[in-house]
């Protein structure tokens, strides 16, 4: 079992190649007639990086706008959910709209990568007005879109909740993943779909199963479930997928919010281990 208070980005890769996988939502395909008879296939997620949100190279002709909903129903435990909305443009571009855990409205939180040759992200505070660069992979870390390993809660504006969860095929690519399921349209977008063993983190005994749902065209997990008696159940899924243009204003920086130094909020960041019960408190944080 993981047992470090605060797992920086480092290390919370390290978890990631030893943790689980998981898969999805309202009406999700469980039954066993839904696999492909008699089959196996190869990875649908080759990497711990395939399915991110924040790319480089963008992903290009493949605009959409979409709502998205994450739900931890923990053992014994209040429920904890967020929600987000993404946009992704016919260029590559992309915004994140973060509403946090225990909030109704929002965003509390907004990501923004406008230069598609770049791998910076802007993350703006809408509560301070202020703004500050990032590197992809923490902006990756603090959306969790999926990416075929994390799904995040984000609790506050420097503290998350991550699930690393994978399959056996992130950490040993050369293996199958799962049982492949019948294509299926998610809010008419097609996806493929598996169903798999989830990998679990040293120390966690109990074994998981989980469902993963990807649109080869966007690039995208659309949805994913997973379940194991240490964590309880974990949902994600991107629904209401609008394939038209997102207008183009939504990609553009507020002229009157302060702009931070790179990184400013990087020393504070903690994503908490949901293995540990209780959760380890995050040290140092703030709002």
């Amino acid at each position: 079992m993981v047992t470090r208070r605060t797992m920086t980005p480092r290390s919370l890769v390290l978890l990631a190649a030893l943790s689980l996988c998981v898969t999805i939502p309202q009406g999700r395909v469980s039954a066993r007639s839904d696999a492909v008879e008699g089959s196996h296939t190869t990875a649908v997620c080759q990497s711990a990086i395939d399915q991110e949100l924040f790319t480089n190279p963008p992903v290009v002709g493949a605009p959409f706008s979409g709502d998205v909903i994450t739900v931890w129903h923990p053992p014994a435990r209040p429920e904890m959910r967020a929600t987000a909305r993404y946009y992704r443009d016919s260029v590559g571009r992309v915004r994140v709209d973060q509403t946090f855990v225990g909030h109704t409205s929002g965003p509390q939180r907004v990501m923004l990568k406008l230069d598609t040759g770049s791998k910076r992200v802007y993350v703006l505070d809408p509560i301070a007005r202020s703004s500050t660069r990032t590197g992809q992979g923490i902006a990756n870390m603090l959306t969790g879109a999926g990416s075929c390993q994390s799904y995040v809660l984000p609790v506050t504006s420097t503290r998350s909740i991550t699930f690393s969860i994978h399959g056996s095929e992130i950490a040993y690519p050369t293996l199958v993943d799962g049982e492949a399921l019948r294509p299926r349209a998610i809010d008419g977008v097609q996806a493929a779909g598996s169903r798999f063993a989830m990998l679990m983190p040293n120390g966690v005994t109990d074994q998981g199963q989980g469902e993963r749902w990807v649109s080869p065209e966007l690039k995208l997990v659309l949805s994913s479930h997973g379940e194991n008696s240490r964590i309880g159940t974990i949902d994600y899924q991107l629904t209401r997928i609008d394939r038209t243009e997102p207008p183009a204003h939504l990609f553009a920086l507020p002229d009157d919010y302060s702009v931070r130094p790179d990184n400013a909020f990087g020393p504070s960041l903690c994503w908490q281990n949901p293995y540990n019960v209780p959760l380890w408190p995050c040290q140092g944080q703030g709002r």
